[in-house]
């Protein structure tokens, strides 16, 4: 849950906004109000692309064109930017994760779009994440596209489970077995994947 700044009290929504200053360093996130003069780069997946040579065309896409242009003019790479928002992001989950105790297990499951480099957010959660509390955690960090994370849940709501062998338990809940076929279909900001 994430302190609402308006006065709204918690949220589980938070926006994808990161502010820099002029010189580079950050001056606000998230729900933090604009700073005066400050460069702001919102809606952190869809207008970094996950590399820093893709090209976009700006009459398809002026929006993350622009979004691009900004960050490249502050001079941060796709890596920076990630890493400085999953810092801040990480300042503020951490102690709901961990209640503040020392030597924690537990699992990291990080969703993204099809198609990113998983080195680059790996380091991103290396940087921003693991390495500053090293020693005190034990963590599972695992990777899952958005769209195996939405089948998942999906399928979950409605109470099927993936069988991923032929011994799974029997019950009430209904499984999902080898051989047969679930079509996804990711709807994302710019691309639809199936």
């Amino acid at each position: 849950m994430f302190e609402h700044h308006s006065g709204r009290g918690l949220t589980m929504n938070l926006p994808s906004v990161i502010q820099y200053g002029q010189s580079g360093e950050i001056v606000g996130w998230g729900a933090d109000p604009t700073v005066e003069g400050a460069v702001e780069i919102r809606g952190i997946k869809l207008c970094l692309p996950h590399e820093d040579d893709r090209m976009v065309d700006p009459t398809k896409y002026p929006v993350i064109a622009h979004a691009i242009q900004r960050r490249k003019d502050l001079g941060k790479t796709v890596l920076t930017v990630l890493t400085d928002f999953m810092k801040r992001l990480w300042q503020v989950c951490k102690p709901q994760v961990t209640n503040e105790e020392l030597d924690v297990s537990w699992r990291l499951i990080i969703t993204h779009p099809v198609g990113w480099n998983i080195d680059k957010l790996g380091q991103a959660i290396d940087t921003a994440i693991v390495m500053p509390d090293q020693g005190n955690s034990t963590y599972t960090i695992c990777f899952q596209t958005e769209a195996e994370a939405a089948l998942i849940a999906e399928l979950d709501a409605r109470g099927i489970q993936l069988a991923y062998d032929n011994n799974s338990p029997t019950g009430q809940e209904t499984y999902v077995h080898d051989g047969e076929t679930v079509v996804v279909a990711d709807f994302g900001g710019l691309t639809v994947v199936s």
